[in-house]
């Protein structure tokens, strides 16, 4: 088999094991990082005739020989439980190393474009292809980060999740015909005396070659963006879900793909995650935005085309060798692995439950709550908590030892889901930074036509009718958006004015153009200081520097309803403080820019 003498450029040999320091040489693939980091040799063969394997040996694997430049060694052997290499066992017909030969219809550069709605952790570990196997070899070893990117993700009732992917195919390679088993790894199959290998050597066995072989690779990468649309209720996290139509949608090419995602989440408050493999440099950097994606993925391609990784890997079981006619078949897993998948299942519903509980437990302002339901909501995470560990448990069980993987006893969950809040019809707006401020459509500013909106002091509100708005879908029919509607004046909203003088200042006007419907949409989202029950307001379309709007201006997505800066008398729109900013400023304008919404 090929070698390089540089492979393990990074690790340092003591004794017979190898020492982890994970500095590794030149554009060596995340496979490389994941194998050489966890794992120490195979022992000897005198050795392994002298002891029976460790329950964590199964678990681990061991490195039998260096790895190439590739990041691992052709047809050598694998732990089905935990997705972990374990000897080098299999050799060419003729005894000689394998040679991998180049898969038929193979060779050119396939690239496909996916969107995925994202409604639960099955969903993530579909869309990724993760396997009950790597859940196993997360919790018994770590370091799978592809694994960990599927981890983090999690779902609640009031966040879209999209999957935003490119996968890049370039060629793949097989395992010529006729591999068969080395003659010392077939010997531990052998029993005596003609009777079938003992227990101790098949275990023996399995613990150096593992429980399949790699038979096939595709070189190429995978770029995969987790998009979280942060939203306020469950009616807007609808509106956002149904503009991907349909769960999954494929593109052939990059602009296609680049209109359906921005259409999603243009003008939305975004989380946005990334995972790569493939590519090296500045091309791999995380993304932090939308917008860094859509760069990412337009350089995707090329990126892999210099610098592609095995990212796709094929192991076969023992068994479908030709092997010694006086050999005991390895042991089948197939089943172990089918009662996995089924754990796993298992676990991601109750992970996913138990992050909705929790969610309701930090956040119970945007739930419709009982007076003991926070109790029982305590006692469902409690119970939930005890759950994912039986589960854990049992996946960990599963990939140590196969032969003894069962599926958990689970306890029951007795508590329903609280029903998120619908978005209140009729609102007091008021300032957490002055609360007893609220807005009220009070005049005229100086120099200024029309009139404005202040924030001011008002002793009964039962009396205020100026100051009640009446929530209604946002008027440039921007999915997910809103407006605010003067209860005392109905075809007036609240609209930014983007016209000198007093450009930035909220106007109480009759939108009735493109433009002033576009400046009397906001987006609500959770208030910018992080404080409960707070909300914030961007602005749908931003008007230009100069205040003189027209269709070609900026619509930047960090422009907030605020107090403003001066008096804290009138309602304005601000651009959030750069980086540039001191923290205390900072801190005050997320004040300014967070509502309390008081139902009327």
């Amino acid at each position: 088999m090929r070698s390089t003498p540089n492979a393990l450029a990074g690790f340092t040999r003591v004794g017979d094991v190898i020492m982890k320091t994970c500095t590794i040489i030149g554009s060596v693939s995340l496979l490389l990082t994941l194998l050489a980091c966890n794992y120490s040799p195979a022992p000897t063969a005198d050795e392994a005739a002298d002891r029976e394997p460790s329950v964590e040996a199964d678990a681990v694997g061991v490195l039998h020989q260096d790895l190439d430049t590739q990041g691992f060694l052709e047809a050598r052997g694998y732990f089905m439980s935990t997705d972990t290499v374990a000897g080098d066992c299999v050799t060419a017909a003729d005894g000689s190393d394998v040679v991998p030969l180049q898969a038929p219809n193979t060779g050119g550069q396939e690239v496909i474009f996916s969107l995925a709605l994202i409604e639960s952790s099955n969903d993530v570990q579909k869309r990724l292809s993760v396997s009950a196997s790597a859940s196993a070899k997360f919790l018994v070893a770590g370091g799978d980060a592809k694994f960990k990117f599927a981890e983090e993700t999690h779902t609640n009732e009031t966040t879209a999740t999209l999957l935003a992917s490119i996968v890049v195919r370039n060629t793949s390679y097989t395992m010529p015909p006729g591999i068969k088993l080395r003659d010392d790894a077939a010997d531990l199959l052998r029993g005596v005396a003609g009777q079938p290998a003992s227990a101790a050597k098949l275990a023996r066995f399995r613990m150096r070659c593992g429980d399949g072989f790699l038979h096939s690779y595709t070189t190429g990468g995978e770029y995969h963006a987790m998009i979280q649309v942060l939203t306020s209720s469950a009616e807007e996290k609808r509106a956002v879900s149904s503009s991907l139509a349909g769960n999954y949608l494929t593109f052939s090419g990059s602009a296609a793909f680049e209109t359906a995602l921005q259409k999603i989440v243009n003008n939305s408050s975004t989380l946005v995650r990334t995972y790569q493999i493939g590519g090296e440099g500045p091309r791999t950097s995380a993304c932090a935005d939308v917008s860094c994606v859509t760069n990412r993925l337009d350089e995707f391609t090329v990126a892999v085309s210099e610098n592609p990784v095995v990212y796709s890997t094929t192991v076969k079981p023992y068994s479908t060798l030709a092997l010694p006619n006086d050999a005991t078949t390895p042991t089948d897993i197939a089943v172990t692995l089918d009662q996995m998948e089924t754990i796993n299942r298992e676990r991601n519903a109750t992970r996913d439950l138990l992050a909705r509980f929790v969610d309701v437990e930090t956040n119970p302002e945007r739930y419709v709550l009982t007076p003991s339901a926070l109790q029982t909501v305590s006692s469902a995470v409690s119970t939930l908590n005890g759950n994912m560990n039986k589960l854990n448990g049992a996946l960990k069980t599963c990939g140590r030892t196969p032969t003894s993987c069962a599926p958990p006893s689970l306890a029951a969950v007795s508590a329903d889901m609280p029903a998120a809040k619908p978005l209140p019809s009729r609102v007091i707006l008021r300032s957490f930074a002055r609360p007893s401020r609220m807005a009220w459509d009070g005049g005229k500013l100086s120099g200024c036509s029309g009139t404005f909106v202040f924030a001011t002091d008002v002793d009964n509100r039962l009396d205020a009718e100026q100051g009640v708005f009446n929530l209604v879908p946002g008027r440039s029919g921007a999915p997910g958006s809103l407006s605010f509607e003067s209860l005392s004046r109905p075809t007036a909203n609240l609209v930014a004015n983007i016209l000198s003088p007093c450009s930035s200042r909220i106007r109480l006007a009759v939108p009735t153009t493109k433009n002033s419907k576009e400046t009397a949409t906001f987006y609500r989202v959770r208030g910018l200081n992080g404080k409960p029950n707070t909300w914030s307001f961007r602005l749908f379309a931003t008007p230009d520097p100069e205040g003189l709007g027209g269709a070609d201006r900026n619509r930047d997505p960090n422009v907030y309803l605020s107090l403003s800066k001066s008096s804290n008398a009138n309602l304005a729109i601000y651009t959030l403080p750069d980086a540039s900013t001191s923290a205390e400023e900072v801190a005050t304008f997320k004040d300014k820019a967070s509502w309390y919404l008081d139902p009327q």
